[in-house]
């Protein structure tokens, strides 16, 4: 099954909400590793080299199943 490799960045906002942002999707890992050396170089990305996120993605593959859990209800 053929693979994507996508790039994530997510940073914490003062308000204390996290923010998630795909940086691109690539064609190979190698791709993927050269655009992530460029993004660590930017400015807008300096101050958080832990926000990254590099993984491979199987097409056609469902990866989130479980939906939404209500964490005001789980103790009742």
């Amino acid at each position: 099954m053929a693979s994507l490799f996508m790039i994530l960045f997510e940073r914490q906002l003062p308000s204390g909400s996290d923010e998630e942002k795909i940086l691109g999707i690539y064609s190979t890992e190698k791709k993927a590793e050269e655009a992530l050396a460029r993004f660590k170089l930017k400015p807008a990305f300096k101050g958080f080299p832990d926000g990254f996120d590099m993984g491979p993605f199987t097409l056609d593959e469902t990866y989130w199943q479980e939906g939404f859990i209500d964490i005001r209800h789980e103790d009742m």
